[in-house]
């Protein structure tokens, strides 16, 4: 959630164009070398490059979205953020190290002020630093500064998690601009206070890590007291507000029963960290909140008279299962994306089950893809499409079904299942999915053999393939059960007048 995935992974990549990849690639080469140049290098076409690698233990997939989003950050902000990775700063220490390189390269001096940032790794010795050109300071103070280094670089590097560690930062600093925004002070309109030949002056933080220590501690263990009370809950509400104490305290056993089997098993995979729930904690501080409820699905929203108020604050999913109300971030981490300060859903998500908890008066804004009453769109864009009819288009009874609620794969499942496919949410008891042994979290990999162009089969190809069988039809699905078993299962289609499932 990028807050929680969070619940921020994917914040800017949506919305530039960035380098291309075979000018990464060559100039990978040159970082590898361990030679630090007096000057910043361009890559072969002259342009500027965000992210320098001079040790060679960034993944290249890494190495390109720090590229993409500094040029991003750029554009959007007038902000020059640069990461480096170094040998070692020897002899000079590091702060001053970092303050000789931040001026040399002139960090910065492309914006309209010296709105320079630099994350510059030490290798030898595992230390950070973090430092803030001289007209950044008063933006990115050095608390806040301090902040995003201890809770979040450190404890994902700590974790061996480049990825997110770089990302999550950059994406932090991102989500700082935009609360400066609400509070007047708008990043690109700084322009330079200081004429001088340095481009900063020590603002930011530095510290140690232990890179992959993380790796060699044993998983936290949530004492007896604290299970029970971080267990399934009688109502949705309760769960929610549980779920908030619990980033609060600054927990990370997500196997508590506060969260659904997805849930726990989607955090086998996703690292967070301290700062990513201490901010989604106070992001709710203070701020109203709405409870939906149709049967077993629950849905946790701010109502707002402005939808775009309403979309800086995702909806919360909430599945009750057997045990009572629990968490679904699985399903949030697929379907909930941020760009900028917004949130949006995703592609298909609009064929979740939670959907039809606010399909009554909500759909989504078809520019924005957030929350919004339909009443107000449909005032303002008589023609606009409801972006909820899917969901309805493919509930039209009567219709073929194999009773599962369905849903794409994530980044981890994809890696495992090689390109984008569809998983199962939910499974309808007595249904043919049911009957045939489908279970939620299984990855449907083709049907009859067939999947799409590409050789991924996305939810809405997986339902049109069905729609186009007849009740009793057999159909044979491929699936990928626990990242790791691949089986077969027959299923016979039936006919059915109710709603909800496919």
């Amino acid at each position: 959630m990028k807050i929680g995935r969070v619940v921020l992974i994917g914040l800017l990549l949506v919305m530039l164009s960035g380098l291309g990849f075979w000018a990464y690639e060559r100039f990978s080469h040159a970082h590898k070398r361990g030679s630090v140049p007096a000057r910043r290098p361009k890559d072969a076409k002259g342009k500027e490059i965000f992210c320098f690698d001079f040790v060679g233990v960034v993944p290249m997939d890494v190495v390109r979205e720090i590229n993409q989003m500094g040029q991003n950050l750029r554009k959007a902000f007038d902000i020059d953020f640069v990461v480096m990775v170094v040998p070692s700063v020897a002899p000079k220490d590091i702060t001053t190290y970092t303050a000789d390189i931040f001026t040399r390269w002139q960090i910065g001096r492309s914006t309209q002020g010296k709105k320079g940032v630099l994350i510059l790794i030490d290798w030898r010795t595992k230390q950070v630093k973090i430092e803030i050109g001289y007209d950044l300071e008063a933006v990115f103070t050095d608390r806040y500064v301090g902040q995003v280094e201890r809770e979040i670089l450190n404890e994902f590097l700590e974790q061996a998690d480049w990825e997110k560690g770089f990302l999550a930062s950059i994406e932090n600093f991102v989500y700082r601009i935009y609360r400066m925004q609400d509070r007047g002070v708008d990043v690109r309109q700084i322009k330079e206070r200081l004429r001088i030949g340095h481009y900063s002056g020590g603002g930011g933080a530095k510290g140690r890590f232990d890179f992959g220590s993380a790796l060699r501690r044993p998983r936290p263990q949530t004492p007896k007291e604290l299970k029970e009370y971080f267990s399934a809950q009688p109502t949705p509400e309760l769960a929610f507000r549980r779920y908030l104490e619990f980033c609060t305290m600054n927990l990370s056993d997500y196997s508590v029963d506060l969260f659904n089997e997805r849930t726990k098993a989607f955090f086998r995979y996703w690292n967070t960290t301290t700062g990513q729930r201490r901010a989604e904690a106070q992001a709710w501080d203070g701020v109203s909140y709405e409870v939906r409820q149709k049967g077993k699905w629950a849905v946790v929203f701010h109502p707002d008279a402005d939808y775009m108020k309403m979309a800086k604050l995702p909806p919360y999913f909430i599945e009750k299962t057997d045990k009572g109300w629990q968490m679904d971030l699985d399903a949030m981490a697929r379907g909930l994306v941020f760009g900028g300060p917004y949130v949006h859903w995703a592609n298909d998500a609009w064929l979740y089950p939670y959907v039809e908890v606010l399909m009554n008066d909500y759909t989504l804004d078809p520019r924005m893809m957030s929350l919004r009453k339909r009443s107000d769109l449909l005032a303002e864009m008589p023609n606009a499409r409801d972006v909820f009819s899917i969901y309805e288009h493919y509930q039209r009874p009567p219709r073929v079904w194999i009773g599962a609620y369905i849903a794409m794969t994530n980044q981890v499942e994809e890696k495992y299942a090689g390109v984008p496919s569809t998983v199962v949410l939910d499974v309808c008891p007595g249904s043919p999915a049911d009957e045939a042994g489908l279970k939620a979290g299984d990855i449907i990999l083709t049907v009859d053999g067939r999947k799409g162009p590409y050789g991924e089969l996305l939810p809405r190809q997986f339902l049109d393939i069905i729609r186009r069988h007849r009740p009793g039809d057999r159909i044979a699905l491929e699936i990928l059960r626990d990242l790791k078993e691949r089986k077969k299962i027959e299923l016979v289609l039936e006919r059915t007048d109710r709603r909800g499932c496919f």
